[in-house]
């Protein structure tokens, strides 16, 4: 192997380690995001404390549009997160510059798949969430 194609797998290493390494964090993130949408209680609401010691746990859902907006947002983020995540993985194995390739070619198209429904879905969701705000205007 030359040393051209040496310094190259060794760059795609490293970008491929901070790749899934963002991915990661933006997956948590989005996840937590759509758990607290989804398990906010609304305002106004009795507390755990207000309510003679019980505790229970609120589930107002995707009570208005803002909230299944922003759930919506946060679901499609989770997909493509989980697509850049899995990217390195899911690729053909033997493929150049892709050392961690392990996948076949049905993997890598499910990995474009999930990619592509999140790179047109996250856009989508931030016009919906800026058309929101001009309504309220």
């Amino acid at each position: 192997i030359s040393r051209r194609v040496k310094m190259d797998l060794e760059f795609w290493k490293q970008l491929a380690i901070t790749q899934t390494a963002t991915a990661a964090v933006s997956l948590v993130s989005s996840s937590t995001l759509a758990a607290c949408v989804v398990f906010r209680s609304e305002p106004g609401a009795a507390s755990p404390s207000q309510s003679n010691g019980k505790r229970f746990l609120t589930c107002h859902g995707l009570s208005n549009p803002y909230r299944r907006i922003i759930f919506g947002l946060s679901v499609s983020d989770m997909t493509q997160s989980f697509a850049i995540l899995a990217g390195p993985w899911l690729t053909v194995e033997g493929t150049y510059l892709a050392p961690w390739g392990k996948g076949n070619i049905h993997t890598c198209r499910f990995g474009g798949l999930l990619l592509a429904i999140g790179y047109s879905a996250v856009p989508m969701y931030t016009f919906f969430i800026s058309v929101y705000y001009l309504c309220k205007l």
